[in-house]
């Protein structure tokens, strides 16, 4: 395990409404300022793909990606991946993930927040999609390694569902199971 792992680790581990009171004196840093303006962003990017508008979310993605240092974007790309793989997109699905994760070791410190467990789930759905059975092995392996230290005895619906989708591509890649800790 790298020291990646180590920091992405405790920084998933943290609830998230804790996790955004501490971040909240430092944003008086530049670079906090970029990561909340991409973070507000994703969010509504999210908030207009519930709603349906995927044309309005697809333009401001895109110029969100424009505007944004490479450093900082890797939310955006899970987005987008997460938008083509909707569409059925599975090669453009790839590019969109592995460009996000490319991006996540340029600011270390940060890693956490960038939610990289997603970034490597979708990158194993698409590797999957098209077709290739190790590379989405290898993705799988990164996103169960970040999320082993976050079991919790009362789960979140989120939580429920990342080990629910996590266990369905186990299943789906022949992977052996995992030994799980007792709480």
């Amino acid at each position: 395990m790298d020291w990646i792992d180590v920091i992405s680790r405790l920084v998933v581990a943290i609830p998230k409404p804790i996790g955004r009171t501490l971040v909240l004196p430092l944003r008086l840093f530049p670079s906090v300022r970029k990561v909340d303006r991409v973070l507000h962003v994703a969010g509504e990017l999210s908030r207009l793909e519930r709603c349906g508008d995927v044309e309005t979310a697809e333009q401001t993605r895109e110029e969100a990606l424009q505007r944004t240092e490479p450093g900082f974007s890797p939310p955006l790309w899970r987005s987008k991946g997460f938008d083509r793989l909707r569409r059925d997109m599975p090669a453009d699905t790839l590019a969109a993930f592995e460009q996000g994760i490319g991006e996540l070791d340029k600011h270390p410190m940060i890693y956490g927040i960038w939610q990289p467990h997603e970034l490597y789930y979708g990158a194993a759905l698409a590797a999957l999609g098209v077709g290739e059975r190790e590379r989405a092995k290898g993705y799988y392996r990164r996103c169960v390694n970040l999320t082993a230290g976050s079991f919790r005895r009362r789960k979140s619906d989120y939580e429920r569902w990342r080990e629910d989708a996590l266990e369905s591509l186990r299943r789906r890649l022949g992977e052996p199971t995992r030994s799980v800790p007792a709480v």
